[in-house]
């Protein structure tokens, strides 16, 4: 059966204003593609990233971040939306280590969301080979909901050097002083597998208002790309049911006007 082309038009309309309606809610509070000149990140982002602990400086080379154990200096980016202390976060950025993560300590996390101060950091983000699921060669990615050591909870798939790999990292503090982090690698859906873990915040929420990378010792060489932080999973991911009805609408209104013309 043929649908007329005039109701074609009117459910491509619809979809689309059903995707604006349910996106509208939505929120990008930061992202960055580093695309900056090679050399040291807070000299060439134009004051996006700027240090706040260490000295020999955090680099950008090939429009990526280089996050290295062999450097020290820790840099921030400021998050729009205001203070986020009750709310839900979420991170998206493609990662490569290029050299390998060692022992997982206090301070070999490489990525944080963070208060504006120098010490009150959340969902600290591990490379890390202490989960017994971890084949040997390969490593983890894990995460904490509290100023533990090491990581509490891991995203289910051995990871290998050299290969690049999509991270989702989530804080949900709409619960006083219990935060629930989660880490998804190469989701498709907020329901694709995952590794959660809940923390306790001793001063209750944390007051984040920015996003942060780490240079420490143990952590490897990992270079980041294409950083999207958003108040929803289809913020940082669209899903593909979502797009595929976009596409349907727009078809839909791209017929219709090739009929009219």
């Amino acid at each position: 059966m043929r649908i007329p082309i005039r109701l074609m038009c009117v459910l491509a309309v619809a979809v689309v204003a059903w995707f604006m309606v349910g996106t509208a809610s939505a929120a990008s509070y930061f992202s960055d593609t580093f695309t900056y000149a090679d050399g040291p990140i807070t000299n060439n982002s134009g004051g996006v990233w700027n240090g706040f602990s260490g000295s020999s400086p955090l680099n950008v080379s090939n429009g990526q971040a280089i996050v290295s154990q062999g450097l020290t200096q820790d840099v921030a980016a400021q998050l729009g939306g205001g203070v986020h202390s009750n709310d839900v976060l979420y991170a998206k950025f493609d990662f490569n280590f290029s050299v390998m993560p060692g022992g997982s300590n206090a301070t070999s996390y490489f990525f944080m969301f963070k208060d504006s101060g120098t010490s009150f950091f959340y969902a600290r983000t591990f490379g890390a080979t202490n989960d017994p699921a971890v084949a040997p060669g390969t490593f983890r990615l894990g995460v904490n909901a509290d100023s533990a050591g090491a990581p509490k909870a891991f995203a289910p798939m051995n990871l290998s050097l050299s290969n690049w790999y999509t991270a989702v990292i989530k804080v949900d503090q709409t619960t006083y002083s219990n935060g629930v982090v989660t880490v998804w690698i190469n989701p498709l859906l907020e329901s694709d597998p995952s590794g959660v873990v809940t923390g306790t915040v001793a001063s209750g929420y944390c007051a984040i208002s920015t996003v942060a990378f780490r240079q420490a010792t143990t952590e490897g060489i990992v270079n980041v790309d294409n950083l999207v932080v958003g108040s929803s999973f289809a913020t940082v991911i669209p899903e593909p049911s979502t797009v595929l009805l976009v596409g349907v609408g727009l078809t839909g209104m791209l017929a219709f006007r090739r009929r009219r013309s």
